[in-house]
């Protein structure tokens, strides 16, 4: 609620809202507590869609105080090559279903944009960790799993997200890969 009313007390605004969710959440397969399978699910599933919902709900009165909105999501490569555990692999394969479906019903309502992230360098996540705790660890799965040898940094997101805005004809609506090629080199165990 406090989201809707957020959005529906300025006029003639751009309104952009980046939902980033992501993670294992430390579950490892086989799980045998279900709640723990719900708890990665609802994560990177469930609420992303509840934002977007609560968003989508207000359409009708952004149009009336002439707002627009953009909607960013954010997805893994895991949904192409297969790492991590089948329930997080699933539940970003959901989020990314749930972006098409979306856009199908209510494309040309809303800007909207998904980014399939792949290995980034945030301090507190596992990679930030490696890259500063094991730089050889780190540097022998970047040559394995990036073939750009890239690590994105959460900057670099942002200037991409950032350029996609502002080129909205030509990119809402579409799911673009910035895994330095992470997603199409298929894991192995």
């Amino acid at each position: 609620q406090e989201l809707k009313r957020s959005i529906q007390q300025d006029t003639n605004s751009k309104i952009e809202l980046h939902i980033i969710l992501g993670g294992s959440l430390g579950i490892v397969q086989p799980c045998a507590d279900y709640k723990d399978m719900e708890r990665v699910f609802r994560h990177n599933m469930l609420i992303p869609a509840r934002f977007v919902d609560a968003c989508i709900s207000s359409i009708p009165t952004l149009k009336t105080i002439n707002n627009t909105l953009s909607i960013f999501l954010y997805s893994s490569s895991v949904v192409h090559n297969y790492a991590s555990t089948s329930y997080y692999r699933a539940s970003k394969s959901a989020l990314e279903s749930f972006f098409q479906s979306t856009l199908l019903h209510f494309g040309g309502q809303i800007d909207f944009y998904m980014l399939r992230l792949g290995i980034i360098n945030v301090e507190h996540k596992y990679f930030g960790q490696l890259y500063k705790n094991d730089k050889v660890k780190f540097n022998h799965i970047m040559q394995k799993l990036v073939p750009s040898r890239q690590i994105l940094l959460p900057t670099h997101v942002a200037e991409v997200a950032y350029s996609l805005g502002t080129n909205k004809y030509m990119t809402s609506g579409t799911i673009i890969d910035i895994s330095g090629g992470h997603s199409w080199i298929p894991a192995t165990p």
